[in-house]
């Protein structure tokens, strides 16, 4: 941590041999939330909380078993969202020799660096920021969904992803509503690349960033802003 008028020299709020990112802060500024790889499982990544300026003991909040990112507190400070990938229960196993055979039916199965994608598609966590509850996934399926921002009532957050059927064919990429329940509106209309989300403070409009032509490659995006309710960019 480091002070906002560098007159202190910044220091370390964790320690030790493991891995420890994605800070993100509380909205009331008493807690920070990051991902850690302090499970003793190889391949989890953890999730936890600490106080900020107060006494008390980190808390671990969540596991998963195929790392965290995009951790974001809800307004009211009781949520965590964040995204992880849903693997399919072949990866339970033990030995590629058991393993089912993959049935691939979409054309982009494999990223640099993720290997297979298709059968782990990255979805939308929440999980309450007092560990009270397990994280529950509240974009199960196929499709995967990135950028979390959460709208101003934290009942939802806007996430983009591509959940249409042709989305390896026109390569279109929309943003979605996405509430608690799992109920999703999709607030865009498959013509373009849009991600990035960001909900204005009042929760009336969500900025975000991409382009209107997804077959051209390379092209310059930019950035939109979209009213939630009337739709209308």
């Amino acid at each position: 941590m480091a002070s906002t008028d560098a007159k202190q020299p910044p220091r370390p709020l964790t320690a030790g041999e493991k891995r420890d990112g994605n800070p993100s802060w509380s909205p009331d500024g008493t807690w920070l939330a990051f991902t850690s790889g302090r499970s003793e499982k190889k391949g989890e990544t953890t999730l936890h909380v600490m106080p900020i300026g107060s006494s008390g003991e980190i808390r671990t909040i969540a596991t998963m078993p195929d790392g965290v990112g995009s951790v974001r507190w809800s307004p009211n400070g009781k949520l965590i969202a964040f995204t992880s990938r849903t693997q399919d229960e072949r990866y339970t196993k033990d030995d590629e020799s058991w393993m089912s055979p993959r049935k691939i039916e979409t054309f982009f199965t494999r990223l640099n660096g993720e290997d297979f994608v298709f059968d782990r598609p990255q979805h939308i966590y929440i999980v309450p920021s007092d560990g009270t509850a397990a994280p529950r996934n509240i974009t199960p399926g196929t499709h995967e969904h990135s950028g979390p921002s959460w709208l101003a009532d934290s009942s939802g957050v806007v996430t983009s992803g591509a959940l249409h059927e042709s989305w390896d064919d026109d390569l279109a990429n929309d943003l979605h509503l996405v509430k608690l329940d799992g109920a999703i509106t999709t607030l865009t209309d498959q013509r373009g690349v849009y991600y990035a989300p960001s909900v204005s403070p009042d929760g009336t409009r969500v900025a975000f960033v991409g382009s209107d032509d997804p077959l051209t490659s390379p092209q310059n995006d930019h950035v939109g802003v979209l009213e939630i309710k009337t739709k209308k960019a």
